[in-house]
């Protein structure tokens, strides 16, 4: 079995070593202010990694779940931070992009935003009472139908990079729905009237995960027009199976540059 490299795998490797030296000149001063490292969020999307794994049939990178791991491995080095909430921007739109359940006309869309308009999509699954994570039931969150959109409200939390991303998708509870384990995606804008975000999670108490000033917690109720719904129902998309294996790369990341830092 040969476990080197490819030629652009190397590539992609050194590119993402020459960012994440830029991300370590301010690393520190976001651990320190609590602040999210949006120069560095920009830098990525200037850099095309919204659409690094999206495939290139839809116009994105075509990159593997290897390649993927490659990449955010020499990101986390310079900021994991950076690398771990960036790296939740593939985490959920991945699922929905693979998933055999997922309607063309809302893969279409999802791959429209991230690759030509290049939006960052963050996800806002977990709730107070429940993880909601791995689509964990019941759901608090409700949607509701309301002058031909949906009116959302409830609250959510443990969201990285929520107040940076132009879209988070959240996942409710439909009131017309008949089955308690039902759920429905919604897709909300960054600017949506109606919502809030607590900055109200505890730091420090998550400093060993690296990253976790990134999360806030979240409430809304706000109203969403048909376009800003994601058509689907969570129940189907087999989470389990495609969520996890785009979330560890960072981790490994920040282990090497804590192994540099001691060896």
């Amino acid at each position: 079995m040969d476990f080197d490299f490819t030629p652009e795998q190397r590539l992609l490797r050194q590119k993402c070593l020459e960012l994440a030296a830029d991300f370590a000149t301010r690393s520190a001063a976001h651990d320190r202010e609590a602040s999210h490292p949006i120069e560095n969020y920009q830098r990525l999307r200037d850099e095309g990694f919204l659409a690094l794994t999206v495939g290139r049939e839809r116009g994105g990178g075509g990159a593997s779940f290897l390649d993927h791991t490659i990449a955010y491995e020499a990101l986390g080095q310079g900021c994991p931070s950076t690398a771990l909430a960036f790296n939740m921007h593939a985490s959920v739109i991945m699922p929905l992009l693979e998933s055999p359940e997922v309607t063309a006309e809302t893969k279409q869309r999802l791959a429209e935003l991230v690759v030509r308009e290049r939006k960052l999509i963050a996800g806002n699954f977990s709730e107070p009472v429940t993880t909601s994570l791995l689509g964990e039931r019941p759901l608090k969150t409700r949607a509701r139908r309301a002058d031909g959109g949906y009116r959302v409200s409830g609250r959510k939390m443990f969201a990285s990079m929520l107040e940076a991303a132009d879209f988070v998708l959240v996942m409710a509870y439909p009131d017309d729905a008949a089955s308690p384990s039902a759920a429905m995606i919604v897709m909300l804008p960054r600017n949506a009237e109606g919502r809030r975000v607590e900055a109200d999670w505890d730091v420090l108490g998550m400093v060993a995960q690296w990253g976790s000033r990134n999360r806030k917690n979240f409430q809304a109720v706000v109203e969403i027009a048909p376009k800003e719904l994601v058509p689907h129902h969570l129940g189907q998309i087999p989470v389990r199976g495609c969520h996890q294996p785009y979330v560890d790369g960072d981790r490994l990341g920040a282990a090497q540059a804590l192994e540099g830092l001691f060896l």
